[in-house]
């Protein structure tokens, strides 16, 4: 295993490849990736702040043990990994958490959804409501995630209502509708409005839906995104 640099001709290949739309975002997105490559296995390292999170995009165990070895004295979450690789490390490592999703990547058709909701990018003095409807980030992380992609919301009396963001790594994710405003169909609304956005970016829209809610799985489906396969997201504590 070595550190590589990028190439336009890896980024194409990870951006064709929906099991590798991580790996093309974080590479894209975010700065001082680090890129791992033995053969054809690839693996990121990217810092936010608080802790490492990382890919394995590879079920070569040779290289996951490798990769995974290499890690002392961190948190590291790993996201999107196969669910064998999450199934190895399970039996050399104890999880913080392991949290199975549905991989959903967009088909390459038009959204056919038309929205008609006042929808706009979601303005930095609302981080906080933001933050609130979701449980693993602040009004600090919103702002981050505002500064650098596109977001959407459907704003009622100049207050959002509904929202969607994309993560670090470009996928969308923190869907969140305010009690008092759901069953109206705006969650469809948010989704077509950021799905389109990212789409005009030129990257490819994907999302990983925990597994068992339908209600977004089904939603994926009405702008144009499709089950995959099923990924894994872990965390190991190499402190303790």
């Amino acid at each position: 295993m070595q550190k590589i640099n990028v190439t336009p001709k890896l980024l194409k290949q990870f951006k064709d490849c929906p099991q590798t739309l991580i790996l093309h975002g974080y590479l894209t997105a975010m700065p001082n990736v680090d890129l791992y490559q033995s053969g054809d296995s690839y693996a990121t390292v990217a810092h936010n702040g608080k802790f490492y999170e990382c890919t394995i995009a590879s079920e070569d165990l040779d290289f996951v043990d490798e990769f995974v070895g290499s890690f002392s004295n961190c948190y590291a979450e790993f996201r999107m990994i196969s669910s064998k690789v999450a199934n190895y490390l399970a039996t050399k490592y104890k999880f913080g958490y392991r949290v199975t999703c549905g991989l959903y990547v967009w088909n390459g058709k038009p959204l056919p959804y038309q929205c008609q909701g006042d929808l706009r990018s979601i303005g930095q003095e609302f981080a906080p409501l933001v933050a609130q409807g979701t449980d693993y980030a602040s009004p600090e992380d919103v702002i981050t995630l505002l500064n650098m992609h596109p977001s959407s919301a459907l704003y009622v009396d100049d207050k959002p209502v509904c929202w969607c963001l994309l993560h670090l790594e470009k996928s969308l994710g923190m869907l969140y509708t305010l009690p008092e405003h759901r069953k109206k169909g705006y969650a469809l609304e948010v989704m077509t409005h950021l799905t389109n956005q990212v789409i005009a970016n030129g990257d490819i829209p994907y999302a990983t839906i925990v597994k068992g809610n339908v209600a977004s799985e089904n939603l994926a489906l009405k702008y144009q995104l499709e089950y995959v396969c099923d990924v894994d997201y872990i965390a190991i504590d190499f402190v303790k």
